[in-house]
């Protein structure tokens, strides 16, 4: 602990680490370029792995409580133990209406995200996409061969955005037999008009049109392969998905929730000037895990984060800062840029950015890891005097 007994962790290190998760919340404006060859804007934001559970959770819980002071440069941040992760999303859908979701992790972080607030009054996002890929996920559809199978996901789409149905398709035939009598060709044409926009009415699904541009856009499940949205939603209910590669669908589902945070620091353009909307988020949302493991599911997400960024090619505003004593996937993830000590952790950062171009072209799967070794235990108040003096007190200079 720290020499003044406030209970922040002081180790070799603390504060360069402190530092580079300083720099690296920072977002950059647009017209600046970054390190990358000279790109602007946006830059990749690497996986920061910390080894050593004990001494990173410490680092992180002081972290946090630093973040959570007021300032004029609020920095957006939310804190999550990934070993009970599981049990919190299990009380969230304990009504049973709804399949536990597919990734328990990812729906933990999108309700702390949604549910944190930026400077006290206002939420980030509330995960729109992603929401309705994993609503999909969990719901009970299966294959039909009847004509009006499609009934059944407008139906729950309907239910999604909380509309009635606009028309019942069980009364098109009501409809087209109420034509009157009269000339033939008007009438079969009448006929004809009216069926075909019975027809579109019952498949029409209002208040979606974002999030079905976005899901047959985005590259994963191959959504060209679908009849329409509609298809494709129906391609990730449970009963359809069982012939889906689940590796993709998980992908998918992390893909949702990147972009719904993308959707929201994204600089649109007006008269070749960036807007204010995106304009106004200055500094990168900070992703704090505690106790990532295998079993709990840290890992498999920070594997799809990886795997997503590499294959997608864009650059997301979420810094993630994981800690970890699995020694398999640490060591694996060390292979590319590590391992490093806390207080060479600038060497490091400039390392992985000089790979990462290579790393992430062959898809690798300890591309975006900055993995960072810490000590066993936080020093001694009796040998605080013996570390370099940024060391001795670092929290309280975080901004």
């Amino acid at each position: 602990m720290d020499a003044g007994g406030t209970g922040r962790p002081v180790f070799d290190g603390v504060q360069a680490l402190l530092t580079s998760i300083r720099e690296l919340s920072r977002r950059p404006n647009f017209y600046t370029r970054g390190s990358e060859k000279g790109v602007r804007g946006d830059q990749p934001l690497p996986i920061i792995c910390l080894q050593g559970t004990p001494v990173g959770n410490e680092f992180m819980d002081a972290l946090n409580a630093r973040l959570d002071e007021p300032d004029e440069r609020q920095i957006p941040h939310v804190l999550v133990d990934v070993e009970t992760a599981q049990e919190s999303a299990k009380a969230r859908w304990a009504s049973g209406v709804h399949d536990f979701p597919l990734i328990p992790l990812l729906d933990e972080l999108s309700a702390g995200i949604s549910g944190k607030k930026i400077r006290g009054h206002r939420s980030l996002t509330q995960f729109n996409r992603y929401r309705l890929a994993n609503w999909l996920t969990g719901q009970q559809l299966e294959p039909s061969e009847e004509k009006r199978g499609r009934a059944k996901i407008v139906q729950l789409l309907r239910a999604w955005v909380n509309r009635d149905p606009v028309v019942d398709p069980e009364t098109t035939h009501d409809v087209v037999q109420a034509v009157p009598v009269g000339n033939v060709g008007v009438r079969a044409a009448i006929v004809a008009c009216r069926f075909a926009l019975s027809r579109w009415l019952s498949e029409r699904v209002p208040g979606l049109r974002q999030e079905r541009r976005w899901l047959m856009r985005q590259p994963f499940m191959v959504p060209q392969h679908s009849a329409g949205f509609l298809g494709f939603a129906e391609r990730l209910t449970a009963g359809y998905r069982s012939s889906e590669n689940d590796d993709q669908v998980r992908k998918l589902l992390v893909h949702a929730f990147l972009e719904d945070l993308r959707h929201k620091y994204r600089r649109p353009w007006f008269r070749g000037f960036p807007n204010r909307k995106g304009s106004r988020h200055t500094a990168y949302f900070v992703l704090l895990l505690q106790n990532v493991s295998e079993e709990n599911g840290g890992w498999e997400f920070l594997t799809l984060l990886n795997a997503v960024r590499n294959e997608t090619g864009e650059p997301d505003p979420l810094l993630v800062v994981a800690s970890s004593d699995d020694q398999a996937r640490l060591s694996a993830a060390f292979q590319a840029t590590g391992p490093y000590a806390a207080a060479n952790i600038e060497s490091a950062l400039a390392r992985w950015r000089e790979t990462l171009p290579t790393q992430r072209q062959l898809l690798a799967e300890n591309a975006r890891y900055l993995p960072i070794v810490l000590p066993a235990k936080t020093t001694a108040p009796a040998d605080v005097h013996q570390l370099a003096p940024g060391d001795q007190n670092p929290v309280g200079r975080l901004r």
